[in-house]
């Protein structure tokens, strides 16, 4: 059985972090994924706050938003982890992730390792969950881009074999290299829920992923233009589908 998490234990975001890789005026070489894990039961939401977390993407072009450092990797539950600001335990030095959950599959600046995207060790983690099949469950990820086409695919395959599970993507901005917008397609046919983070979205992940030391979410000018402009970029892709 999974331990519980450490009273007043977590392990966020920073502030800098946070607006650098979400703001959606801007284009960051690195790709984060925020999440939250609910039980569905009727109209009820059950939040499993011990799976709860981030991850940051590992990869080798830096030039890519999806190909840029270590992985960094942010849960709730935390031992002696040196790369995560927010986390009581950390001497914020370069070394290995040494997260209670994620050391396994996430090698720090120095470690050896396969490159991936975020997406990738964000189903790593999942799957090491072992999500009880008798139970339905909601993920909830927002996430600095979209899903490239080979993530949005491995995300489609993974619905399709883990019916018990539905997934719900809000994303900051548009990945549009390659051949993305079948991939979106796809993962959309295949049961997930695409949209583009507004105000509201970012609040939450503020709130909830961020370590705002009580300090409001202050959105900046244009948000909610931009958020529109994308919002209105990926229905059009989506919908192509549709017709």
């Amino acid at each position: 059985m999974e331990a519980s998490p450490s009273p007043g234990t977590s392990c966020l975001l920073d502030e800098n972090t946070f607006t650098e890789n979400f703001m959606n005026q801007m284009s960051p070489r690195k790709t984060y994924l925020c999440y939250k894990v609910e039980i569905l039961d009727g109209d009820a939401r059950i939040p499993l706050d011990e799976k709860k977390g981030f991850v940051r993407n590992k990869v080798t072009d830096p030039a890519c938003p999806q190909q840029a450092g270590p992985p960094y990797c942010g849960t709730f539950r935390v031992e002696g982890c040196q790369l995560h600001t927010g986390c009581p335990t950390s001497s914020l030095t370069p070394g290995p992730c040494r997260c209670y959950r994620c050391s396994a599959w996430n090698q720090g600046a120095n470690e050896p390792g396969e490159p991936c995207h975020a997406e990738h060790y964000f189903l790593d983690r999942i799957r090491s969950w072992n999500l009880d099949r008798e139970l339905h469950y909601r993920l909830t990820c927002f996430i600095s881009w979209t899903p490239c086409d080979t993530c949005a695919q491995r995300l489609a395959d993974f619905l399709g074999k883990n019916s018990h599970v539905s997934l719900h993507i809000f994303a900051s901005r548009i990945y549009s290299l390659s051949d993305y917008e079948a991939g979106l397609r796809t993962l959309q046919a295949a049961g997930a829920q695409i949209a583009i983070m507004t105000s509201n979205e970012f609040e939450h992940c503020w709130q909830n992923f961020v370590d705002h030391q009580g300090k409001p979410f202050q959105p900046w000018d244009g948000l909610e233009v931009v958020s529109q402009h994308l919002c209105n970029n990926l229905q059009a892709i989506l919908q192509t589908q549709e017709n």
